[in-house]
């Protein structure tokens, strides 16, 4: 049987009492700009991704301090209120992104859109998170334009969260009529929810040997591994009797906090802060515990910062408080701000003026989203929010005209095949290339022959044809072998890696005799060197040039790259790229690379990184992928290796 809600007169009576604690806003607002530097390239916010764990528990934090106040404690029940009003905070700036980011794919990534599809039927169900994870899309690729809607997995997690509990929380309290036996039980199941979490998380990612050696996507989307921020925060909630957060704010003055409370407070949000700058995707430590550290970090910060003292005079100023009041719109509107504004790749300014531009426009939609989507339908309400929308007009139509043509456009253009052209390194002109067979997923098998002297080479169905030389990958059985001087146009290459070599192949193709590409945009070491193995315990690479380059989208695992290149001793020779990447792992790459090429012999070292560092033109504004000249200069490189020259 459900309750009634707070009465009318009791939320006037309660009108003139603060609305929550404004020092959470400036929690938010760390939060979000953690976030907004980390996914803006800035190099000190290499743990800036950490920001939504911050979220994670200020929601859990909240949300079940209201349960508590209203159900718990005062009995009335009213799932639907619930529901109506997350709906109305949440749906509202979701949908404007929705669209928005629908409208910019279809005009200027159409190639996407085949992807796009499925994520956006995901994000609008709140189930992206799992949507990434059963599909094994990756959270930490750094090649290529990243999926638009890719940072709603963390609003998904939320909103499963906002489904499940309060469900949870409404069964304890029609089961148990004592309010500090629904308290116990509530918190029994918070603390033993966050503890599997985050045994999940734990145990989970070092059986896959993440994110040493494995994709630890699957653990970060996860909400089984992941809940743990939403409940540590309920937990601080319930031993805390919900802190008087019911309808409109505290019930009654709080207690100042102590000297050494403020202490602690202080000392926790430095190491929050620490935290944003020392971290990174591929810290180990992070999927062990790390998570759950960061989330009871922040569950210290709140406790103190809801209570009078420094701590929350701090937090409580006006800009801190103007960005958290509107850091949902931040979060929401700036992920696709930085996948249709890459430096080098969709703008051609510097670093520092992409970082200038996408603040700017993060902030100018978030205040629009704020001033015109999310505040109209939050005071107003649905109906009275689409009268004012339907008395609008744009020149002499009325608004929903225009919102129902431009619904049937985007709608046309969703559906509508992607006419992108496919994209893929080009050959040199001059010769003849065939494509003998698809290779595995993102590779394909190449042949550049010389019109002038090749013999009759394989057909498209990857036979070889009446005097075709071996198929490309598995090279001649009697090769000259390599020095100095030696003409290469006599031995195959193969290359495995990712995005940057991938650029390259043209270049490459006209020193080689073949070249087999097994490299693809977003590869990681952690699937190519295994699949490097299994191709030479099949004997597919015995006599060729293998040039392997990886390590620019993660760590590099030292006992892979020692097995890989043990496989490879019937090889003419191993090429090994140090990975030139401005990212927080490479240092450990080079490192990795140096150290295991060492004990070797047959492994040449092409120090891409002390090349593009000393040539900036080689690498774009991304400061990754190559340049006309830098793949000129690579294929240089790779050649001089394999000689050894």
């Amino acid at each position: 049987m459900e309750h009634s809600e707070p009465t009318a007169a009791a939320l006037r009576r309660a009108a003139g009492r603060p609305r929550g604690y404004p020092a959470l806003d400036g929690v938010r607002a760390v939060a979000v700009l953690a976030v907004l530097l980390y996914h803006f390239g800035v190099g000190a916010m290499g743990g800036g991704f950490l920001g939504v764990d911050v979220f994670f528990v200020l929601s859990g934090y909240l949300i079940t301090a209201q349960l508590v106040t209203r159900w718990v404690l005062g009995g009335g029940i009213s799932l639907r209120s619930f529901w109506t009003a997350r709906a109305r905070r949440l749906l509202p700036a979701l949908g404007a992104v929705l669209v928005a980011s629908t409208t910019a794919v279809i005009v200027a990534d159409r190639g996407q859109l085949a992807l796009f599809r499925g994520d956006l039927t995901a994000a609008a169900t709140y189930s992206s998170n799992w949507w990434y994870v059963f599909h094994q899309r990756s959270y930490f690729a750094a090649s290529g334009r990243p999926p638009v809607l890719q940072h709603l997995w963390s609003l998904a997690v939320e909103e499963q969260f906002y489904l499940v509990w309060p469900l949870v929380v409404a069964c304890v309290v029609a089961l148990c009529s004592r309010c500090e036996t629904r308290l116990r039980l509530l918190l029994a199941g918070s603390v033993a929810v966050g503890a599997g979490s985050s045994l999940v998380m734990g145990i989970g990612s070092a059986m896959a040997n993440a994110p040493e050696a494995g994709d630890p996507s699957r653990w970060y989307f996860g909400s089984d591994s992941h809940v743990m921020g939403l409940m540590a925060g309920a937990t601080l909630a319930l031993v805390r009797r919900g802190d008087g957060l019911g309808a409109a704010g505290p019930a009654a003055p709080a207690r100042p906090v102590r000297p050494v409370h403020t202490i602690i407070g202080a000392g926790a949000l430095a190491l929050l802060l620490t935290a944003f700058w020392r971290a990174g995707e591929h810290s180990t430590w992070l999927y062990r515990w790390g998570f759950l550290a960061v989330s009871l970090l922040t569950v210290v910060v709140i406790a103190v910062a809801t209570r009078p003292g420094p701590l929350a005079t701090g937090l409580d100023r006006p800009l801190l408080r103007g960005l958290g009041r509107r850091s949902y719109g931040l979060y929401l509107w700036h992920w696709p701000v930085v996948c249709f504004t890459r430096p080098g790749l969709d703008l051609p300014v510097s670093d520092g003026a992409a970082f200038a531009l996408r603040l700017g426009l993060t902030l100018l939609l978030a205040e629009v989203s704020y001033q015109w989507v999310e505040q109209p339908v939050r005071r107003l309400g649905w109906r009275s929010a689409w009268r004012l929308v339907c008395d609008s007009r744009v020149g002499s139509l009325r608004v929903p005209t225009v919102i129902t043509v431009a619904a049937a456009a985007l709608v046309t253009g969703v559906v509508l095949p992607a006419s992108a052209t496919p994209s893929g390194p080009h050959y040199p002109a001059g010769g003849t290339v065939y494509v003998s067979r698809p290779g595995r997923s993102g590779s394909v098998h190449v042949r550049v022959v010389d019109p002038a002297s090749a013999p009759p080479a394989a057909g498209l169905d990857g036979r070889p044809g009446p005097s075709a030389r071996t198929p490309s990958g598995l090279a001649a059985p009697h090769q000259p072998p390599l020095h100095a001087g030696v003409d290469l146009r006599r031995y195959d290459l193969v290359v495995y890696g990712d995005s940057v070599p991938l650029g390259a192949i043209p270049d490459l193709a006209a020193k080689f005799r073949t070249v087999t590409n097994d490299a693809a945009v977003g590869a990681q070491a952690w699937t190519l060197l295994p699949q490097l193995v299994s191709d030479a315990g099949s004997g597919r690479l015995n006599g060729a040039v293998v040039l392997i380059h990886t390590g620019d989208n993660g760590l590099i695992n030292r006992q892979q790259l020692g097995s890989a290149l043990s496989a490879l001793t019937h090889s003419a020779r191993v090429v090994l790229a140090m990975p030139f990447v401005p990212r927080p792992w490479q240092d450990d790459n080079r490192k990795t690379v140096e150290s295991v090429a060492a004990h070797f012999p047959q492994t040449a070292l092409l120090d891409w990184v002390g090349a593009a560092r000393g040539h900036p033109e080689y690498v774009g504004s991304d400061g990754i992928h190559l340049t006309s000249s830098g793949e000129h200069a690579y294929a240089r490189l790779v050649a001089a290796a394999a000689v050894g020259s």
